[in-house]
């Protein structure tokens, strides 16, 4: 009986190395996986530094835009919109004086008629 407790003892002794090297091999994880946690945490923490940063540029970027636009484009629009009406008044200009030669070319051309008529 003494030799089955010697045993049993054998046994629950390699039980409990056994059970030491699984604990230790545990910790082990455990430290890894906490690493990778905190890997993931700096990433996590890169990424919305990144995301932040990004969002600022395209915000400024944005912001030159539309100066840019209001400074040059508008001001080229109202330059382009100032020319069409100063070439529509001068066409409109030139044909009322077209009118009017127009007008008068005919009554030239009246008397004309009636000198001839008077002659003739």
């Amino acid at each position: 009986m003494l030799e089955q407790f010697q045993l049993i003892a054998q046994s629950i002794v390699h039980l409990e190395q056994r059970m030491i090297r699984m604990d230790q091999r545990i910790e082990r994880m455990d430290q890894r996986i906490e690493q990778m946690d905190q890997r993931m945490e700096q990433m996590d923490q890169r990424m919305t530094e990144m995301d932040e940063r990004l969002t600022r540029e395209i915000r400024e970027s944005e912001a030159r835009t539309r100066l840019y636009i209001e400074n040059t484009v508008t001001k080229k629009i109202d330059v382009l919109f100032d020319g069409y009406q100063q070439n529509f008044e001068k066409q409109r200009e030139l044909e009322e004086r077209t009118e009017q030669m127009q007008e008068q070319i005919a009554d030239l051309q009246v008397r004309m008629a009636v000198q001839e008529g008077k002659t003739a």
